[in-house]
């Protein structure tokens, strides 16, 4: 990655952080207009999802994954939104992915309790905490936008 899609990377960032969603976006598309970057459309993902444009950030998640396949995180992100659109079936797909993918993350265990949890399989959701728990005890991973 250039020194200049670098320092418009940061830039897109701060503008997101101080509630300048267009701003973000814009920057984000400028970017990706010059190449695909994964972490681009992850981040502009999360700018169209606080302006609560669902259905855009499924999309740059999309577009993340299909650059960066092997990346857990993508998953996971693709899991909550799916689950905010009630989308349960692929929400679990996708979390399961990350799992699969990464499954020392206590965040995916937990978010894949709320999941069963949805469905009614308390039984599941409690197993997966309990993963989540004994994950967090022995390291700890957080994961972020």
């Amino acid at each position: 990655m250039n020194e200049d899609l670098e320092q418009l990377f940061t830039d897109g960032q701060l503008k997101c952080m101080q509630g300048d969603l267009d701003g973000g976006i814009e920057t984000f598309n400028r970017i990706l207009e010059k190449q695909p970057w994964a972490k681009a459309y992850q981040a502009r993902a999360a700018c169209y999802a606080k302006k609560e444009r669902v259905e855009d950030a499924l999309k740059d998640i999309e577009a993340a994954i299909q650059t960066e396949p092997q990346n857990a995180k993508l998953f996971y992100h693709k899991a909550v939104l799916l689950m905010g659109k009630e989308r349960i079936e692929e929400a679990f797909t996708a979390i399961d992915k990350a799992i699969e993918l990464s499954p020392e993350v206590p965040a995916f265990y937990v978010l894949r309790s709320k999941i069963f949890e949805k469905t009614g399989d308390e039984d599941n959701a409690a197993i997966d905490m309990h993963k989540a728990t004994n994950l967090q005890k022995s390291q700890s991973k957080l994961v972020d936008w």
